[in-house]
């Protein structure tokens, strides 16, 4: 027996380590009774003589030449050349030296991989830094390295526990076998270790079946057919149709609730319009364009009907014998410039407006805020407008049939005061002016129980204030506005448009 094989078993036993036979074959090692072996000619040993250094002496080895020297203990023993550094230590065995690879995780295997002078001493642990990891101990690991678990925390069923290797110079679990994914259910092995055979079969392989419309709806929906893997599971459902979402776009039951998803009342706008159905609606434009139509159409996601945009309708011809504003341009056709209207910008620009009203063919209301003493550059002289006298206005509202209730306070040519002084007209408290036997309501009337009334340019008519019931005999009820500044606030100064006949 070689030096190397003392120095592995000196190592085996200086660990206590059993199942030596491992290492070296099968041999018996009696406490008792040592068995060393005869140092090889490969082996390094010391000899100590009188004191004196000691010789060298040259022995042949296999492969090559060792120094062999005596020794009497360890210590005596010389360091020696090693890679990696300090992987064997020196014993001293029947008084020569020998080198045992260091056994550092006490697995009784000592490391493999140390070369002492250039020769490989006999380790076979690989992975000499854990106690579990030696040649032939049990391992659970991929080949990738990766720990396996088992579901019953043993290797059970078709899994297998497997051994270290350390062949390749690095320690490799070799034979392990982890749990399967699924179960195989045609054998029933319990590929998958978890102590049942065939759980998770959820099916017979290859046995095909009804699926899908599970509710049994009616068509389009229908059901399908499945099959069963060899696996044990169930293939996809093939040929079923399943109910969709509602589309109000569409004529087809695509939810199966047996009726055409369009006609659906979900799909129905605002008021119960249908799918297609029109309803009116809001312009926002003047006149004869103020309401259009909008159409119900499905809403984005088609799940209910919505209104599309509000069209608005074509705007008509001009008709001046109409009150309507048939061009929709917020103007009522008679009183626009092109249909006669004689009334001049109340800003003082001279050029022509649109009037506020039109009384008869020859009586506008020219609209705007104007003193008395200004009332007459509401009217263009170009077309031969002027202001109206009372009596003219009398005389329109005596003749015309269903005559128009002013709108707005509008000046006259006469100051009418409440004593009667001019045109025979005189104010009344109620809302109007008497001339003779008529009455003449140039201003709105008064609302119940007010004194004032604002018209639709924002002026006042103040009875009150403008001279009746107020003490102050220089002022006088001037129907359209008061001719004068009350002492009690300026609104009462108020001003208006004029009455501009033709």
């Amino acid at each position: 027996m070689t030096g190397w094989t003392k120095a592995l078993v000196l190592g085996a036993i200086a660990a206590g380590a059993v199942g030596c036979e491992n290492l070296l074959g099968t041999f018996d090692v009696t406490p008792s009774e040592p068995t060393i072996p005869e140092a090889g000619a490969s082996d390094v040993a010391v000899t100590e003589s009188d004191g004196a250094a000691p010789e060298p002496v040259d022995a042949a080895s296999d492969g090559g030449a060792a120094v062999v020297r005596p020794c009497e203990q360890d210590v005596d023993c010389p360091a020696a050349a090693m890679t990696p550094p300090g992987c064997a230590l020196a014993k001293c065995v029947e008084k020569q030296c020998v080198y045992v690879p260091i056994d550092r995780d006490g697995d009784g295997f000592p490391a493999a991989g140390c070369v002492v002078d250039g020769k490989s001493a006999p380790g076979t642990d690989c992975a000499d830094d854990e106690p579990t990891i030696f040649p032939g101990a049990p391992c659970s690991k991929l080949a990738n390295g990766t720990d396996i678990t088992y579901p019953t925390g043993a290797p059970t069923g078709a899994c297998k526990a497997g051994v270290w290797d350390c062949k390749t110079g690095a320690a490799v679990c070799q034979g392990a076998v982890p749990p399967a994914v699924n179960e195989d259910c045609g054998r029933k092995i319990d590929a998958n270790c978890n102590g049942v055979p065939d759980d998770g079969c959820a099916c017979t392989p290859n046995v095909v079946e009804a699926c899908g419309n599970v509710k049994g709806l009616p068509l389009p929906c229908k059901t399908g057919t499945r099959t069963c893997s060899p696996g044990g599971t169930w293939g996809d459902c093939i040929g079923n149709v399943e109910p969709a979402a509602r589309d109000c776009s569409s004529t087809v039951d695509n939810d199966c609730n047996g009726q055409a998803d369009k006609t659906e009342t979900a799909c129905n706008c605002t008021g119960g319009v249908a799918q297609g159905g029109s309803a009116s609606c809001p312009t926002g434009k003047p006149g004869a364009c103020a309401t259009g139509s909008w159409t119900c159409a499905p809403s984005t996601d088609k799940q209910s009907g919505v209104f599309g945009a509000c069209v608005a309708p074509t705007a008509g011809a001009k008709n001046c014998a109409s009150t309507l504003d048939n061009d929709c341009n917020g103007v009522g056709d008679e009183v626009e410039i092109a249909c006669g209207s004689p009334c001049l910008d109340p800003s003082g620009t001279g050029k022509p407006v649109a009037a506020a009203q039109k009384f008869s063919a020859a009586i506008w209301g020219c609209a705007g805020s104007r003193t008395f003493a200004a009332r007459s550059s509401a009217c263009n002289g170009a077309l031969k407008s002027f202001p109206c006298a009372a009596q003219t206005w009398e005389t329109y509202r005596g003749l015309a049939k269903g005559a128009r209730v002013p709108a707005r306070k509008y000046w006259v040519a006469e100051q009418l005061n409440r004593g009667g002084t001019s045109a025979a007209c005189y104010a009344d408290p109620k809302g109007a002016t008497s001339c003779g036997t008529s009455s003449m309501a140039v201003c709105p009337a008064p609302r119940s129980g007010a004194e004032e009334v604002l018209d639709a340019d924002g002026n006042y008519c103040a009875w009150t204030l403008c001279g009746y019931g107020y003490d102050d005999t220089t002022s006088g009820d001037y129907m359209g506005g008061c001719g004068s500044t009350t002492k009690l606030y300026a609104a009462a100064a108020a001003t208006g448009g004029t009455l501009c006949c033709q």
